[in-house]
């Protein structure tokens, strides 16, 4: 039962992630901290403000609705966000205060908030105020305060609260005695976490070997990995964990089906192997089953599962060992969700990959393999050409998805447009010309701005003539193999409908379709007495 349950869940397990260096700059559009859920991204700005965007069904975004949104949404009018983490379908949150703050899916009691009952907007957990860092796993919560000690709450049918016991918790209980827990993450069902001695402490679910202490047992207390005193920081991810140690080495263990340990391989393993030779890894995201990692020089690396387009590298194929993403040397922070990857550069900006199913990526597509910079304009719905006559009305149109307001500017053969007499909604969605004559023929473009940037569609092109084009039925016309054959006219691009009839009285519309390149073959079986007679009806 339980090899059955993790093979269906595993590309749905997610991840948490990673606290951010505070940035110089502090303008309205930097962000600071990001946090990547099952479907759903969290992310703090400079001013100390919480945006939230993707799957909302248990209120896991935060903003009193369950609608998904798939761009950034504020999360309430606080300025004092400092960390946030996600999960599978909550969200946890600090600010800067020492309080804590939870919402979403609480069926497993994972808010903390001493009930089971979902919630759409934040709710403070306790009365505490000195919580100094957490993580969130599928459905667990674990938080550290500032004295050192350690506690969790949720979902507990593998011992990943670590207090050993197997019951859930709809509230924080202490882990242990120890006060000198430093970092901690959390996977799919499982937990890691640093002591302040440079030592690694891993329980919970233990299937695929991801607690790393040689076996593949269960584990509902802390137990130490390895004898070494030299580890700087953890992720966990759905059933894998990576760790990077204090001279740089990058090391992994647990499930490997993707090649998310990174070892050259998709060989599980319950003991930490080292990945690759290099001694520059700085930070480490583990998603479910991916792997993302920055190096000191800047440079950002995945491997693991890519059925998403989750690394990166512009590809759909699994990877077992780092490829580097892009040419980039400004990668400041990384996220991994459960099917998608987020992450921050040096700038502020804020760019996405992968799923994007409920709007995680925040650009409204439906996925990427190479990053997406987030908020930014995405045209969805090109313009397309058209052909029309003198004295008619010729309509542009697009579609576009971005954080708003957006703004919209229209341009002919490469100069803007302005309305005028013939001309309406040069900065709108829709351009229209009336009255079309000679002169308008041309090429007609849109630019997409926001705040986050803009984007330019393709070129369309009008193409004027003299006279309206009637649809017509021409020649040759012939019997063929069996086929009535004819050739149909009419203005090129437009909707077209063959009709036919036994007697010019009882029409029947037999054949629709759009004839895009104006004069085109068509035919029909000769078999059928009931059509004797045709023609050709151009739809406005």
């Amino acid at each position: 039962m339980k090899a059955t349950q993790h093979k269906l869940t595993i590309r749905g397990a997610l991840l948490v992630l990673l606290l951010l260096p505070t940035l110089a700059a502090a303008e309205d559009l930097v962000f600071r901290q990001v946090a990547a859920g099952g479907y759903h991204t969290v992310a703090i700005k400079t001013d100390g403000t919480l945006w939230a965007w993707g799957d909302n069904f248990y209120g896991q975004l935060g903003d009193g609705t369950t609608e998904n949104k798939s761009s950034p949404v504020r999360i309430g009018t606080g300025t004092n966000w400092l960390a946030v983490a996600a999960g599978y379908s909550h969200t946890v949150a600090l600010q800067a205060d020492g309080t804590l703050w939870a919402w979403g899916a609480n069926w497993y009691g994972q808010l903390g908030d001493e009930t089971t009952v979902d919630k759409s907007s934040p709710v403070r957990i306790g009365t505490g105020t000195n919580w100094l860092a957490l993580a969130v796993g599928s459905r667990h919560t674990v938080a550290l305060q500032a004295d050192g000690t350690l506690w969790a709450w949720g979902d507990n049918e593998h011992g990943q609260l670590g207090d050993g016991t197997w019951e859930r918790r709809n509230s924080p209980v202490r882990i242990g005695t120890g006060t000198n827990w430093l970092a901690l993450a959390a996977g799919g069902w499982h937990t890691v976490a640093l002591q302040a001695d440079g030592t690694l402490w891993a329980w919970g679910d233990n299937w695929f070997g991801q607690l790393g202490d040689g076996t593949g047992e269960d584990k509902s207390s802390p137990v130490r990995i390895g004898t070494g005193t030299n580890w700087l920081a953890v992720a966990a991810g759905g059933y894998h964990t990576v760790a990077i140690k204090t001279d740089g080495t990058l090391w992994a263990w647990g499930n490997n089906w993707y090649g998310q340990l990174g070892d050259g391989t998709t060989v599980s393993t319950n003991i930490p192997v080292r990945i690759g030779t290099g001694t520059n890894w700085l930070a480490v995201a583990a998603g479910g089953g991916h792997t993302v990692a920055l190096q000191a020089d800047g440079t950002l690396w995945a491997w693991g599962d890519n059925g998403f387009g989750q690394l990166g590298d512009g590809t759909w194929e699994d990877k077992n060992s780092p490829v580097r993403i892009g040419t980039g040397t400004n990668w400041l922070a990384v996220a991994a969700g459960g099917g998608h990857t987020v992450a921050v550069k040096s700038d502020g900006t804020l760019w996405a990959w992968g799923n994007n199913e409920y709007g995680q990526l925040g650009d409204g597509t439906p996925l990427h393999h190479s990053p997406g910079k987030i908020g930014a304009p995405v045209i969805l719905g090109q313009p397309t050409s058209l052909t029309s006559a003198v004295g008619e009305t010729a309509t542009f149109g697009v579609t576009a998805s971005g954080s708003a307001p957006m703004f919209y500017q229209w341009f002919k053969n490469g100069t803007s447009l302005a309305d005028g007499r013939d001309i309406t909604g040069a900065t709108t969605t829709n351009l229209t010309i009336a009255n079309v004559q000679p002169s308008d023929a041309g090429g007609y473009s849109v630019v997409v701005t926001n705040a986050y940037g803009s984007v330019t569609s393709v070129v369309a092109t009008l193409t004027v003539v003299s006279s309206p084009l009637q649809p017509l039925i021409t020649g040759p016309i012939q019997l063929q193999g069996g086929q009535f054959q004819f050739t149909v006219n009419s203005a090129p691009g437009r909707w077209v409908e063959v009709q036919a009839s036994p007697d010019l009285s009882n029409w029947t519309t037999v054949a629709s379709f759009i004839n895009i390149p104006g004069t085109m073959p068509w035919s029909t079986p000769a078999t059928n007495t009931s059509r004797c007679f045709y023609r050709l009806r151009q739809l406005p």
